[in-house]
């Protein structure tokens, strides 16, 4: 323990029991985490609440944040130069575990590769040498399958897409590196409080699929995700984070559009696209919200349903 503020959690009571189970076995004291934005932020409210040390690697200072007790070093972490130091840096006082979450500038493939696999190239190596469990945010990407296919944690990655290729590569620079400490975190569409795009396209009835399977899971749920794949007693190889109901695109916009008072829209048919995906390793306790209702919901709808409310009053 630092000293500081306490620092709000924000899992559910129900999640917070297994995971704290879990830290208390693996003996977690100490947690690297390479990136530092808004996942890795969650992330590392609920390592402090566990009596966890954070050092956070990342290109800029993020001075707004309440957590004191985070040690924040800055760089660059496809920087060879830079990743040297932190090797020295860390060298007297080794974490005990690693989360790899980062992001590319932009969507163009050119910046997929420039993040991703800059970052792969040099961040293993010093992962090697730290000889801790290593978590790795990969991405649903993997899977380019598009005709509502069931995929689980067991299904084979489908690299026909650019996107796909480059997303099992750096799974798989990181996988020769670290080997059986490794466990790959694969998230479907991430939502929550400050994430409210499919919020924001049911009310402007943007994009609405016929037959196009969607998967999600709520940011808070996948920090337990995480937490989890962190102090499990052997890495699991391969964790898909996603709730537990896949959902037609139309559906789930059409239910968002009932909680505001909207009226239900009626897609054109088309075939099947989309997937479903299903975890069959991640046990049910770790979800405070199972299904995009629980995730959304009338209490995160609420600023939408007044907004909506006033605006009919103009």
């Amino acid at each position: 323990q630092c000293g500081c503020p306490v620092v709000k959690a924000i899992l559910a009571p129900a999640d917070n029991s297994l995971i704290q189970a879990q830290f208390a076995a693996a003996g977690l004291d100490h947690v690297l985490l390479l990136g530092f934005g808004e996942l890795n932020q969650a992330l590392a409210k609920e390592l402090l609440e566990l009596g966890c040390r954070v050092t956070a690697v990342s290109r800029t200072l993020k001075s707004g944040l309440k957590m004191p007790c985070v040690r924040q070093i800055l760089g660059d972490l496809s920087d060879p130069v830079f990743m040297a130091k932190l090797a020295g840096q860390l060298k007297a006082d080794q974490p005990a575990a690693a989360v790899i979450a980062v992001t590319p500038d932009g969507r163009s493939m050119q910046h997929y590769r420039q993040t991703y696999l800059g970052i792969a190239r040099q961040a293993r190596d010093l992962l090697v040498n730290l000889n801790s469990r290593v978590v790795q945010v990969s991405s649903t990407g993997v899977f380019a399958q598009d005709s509502g296919e069931h995929l689980t944690e067991l299904s084979p990655p489908s690299l026909h897409t650019a996107k796909a290729q480059v997303l099992y590569q750096v799974e798989q620079l990181y996988r020769a590196a670290i080997k059986d400490r490794l466990s790959v975190v694969r998230p479907s569409g991430i939502y929550g409080d400050d994430r409210r795009y499919l919020i924001r396209a049911a009310i402007k009835a943007e994009d609405l699929k016929a037959n196009h399977w969607t998967n999600r899971i709520h940011e808070r749920d996948l920090v337990s995700v995480l937490l989890y794949a962190l102090s499990t007693r052997l890495a699991e190889p391969v964790l898909l984070a996603t709730d537990k109901e896949s959902v037609k695109r139309d559906q789930a916009l059409n239910w968002i559009r009932s909680v505001l008072g909207l009226r239900e829209l009626t897609p054109e048919y088309a075939p099947a696209s989309g997937k479903r995906l299903k975890s069959v390793k991640l046990p049910d306790a770790l979800f405070a919200y199972p299904s995009y209702r629980e995730g959304y919901g009338h209490a995160q709808l609420g600023l939408e349903r007044a907004e909506l409310a006033d605006s009919t009053k103009d």
